[in-house]
């Protein structure tokens, strides 16, 4: 009998895991992420601790210094089966 191996569905990274993983790959800091996106510190913190999300104009700010699609940031919408 051959095993069935389950394999789950990926997630795609959110805007926040990849916020957090551009920083990670390019040395930046949270101070130096707000200067380069031309945002207060505290908003940057608010993104990556997941109690904001950038509005549509940030977002796509962001995408143009990180390249981040501005889509990252939308709310996933739930799969029916």
């Amino acid at each position: 009998m051959t095993k069935v191996r389950r394999v789950s569905k990926l997630q795609p990274m959110t805007g926040q895991d990849q916020l957090k993983a551009w920083m990670e790959r390019t040395g930046r800091t949270t101070a130096d992420t707000a200067a380069s996106l031309g945002v207060n510190l505290s908003t940057v913190y608010r993104w990556l601790d997941g109690s904001r999300q950038p509005s549509l104009n940030q977002a796509t700010h962001m995408q143009a210094i990180t390249g981040i699609p501005a889509t990252a940031w939308a709310e996933p919408t739930k799969e029916t089966t």
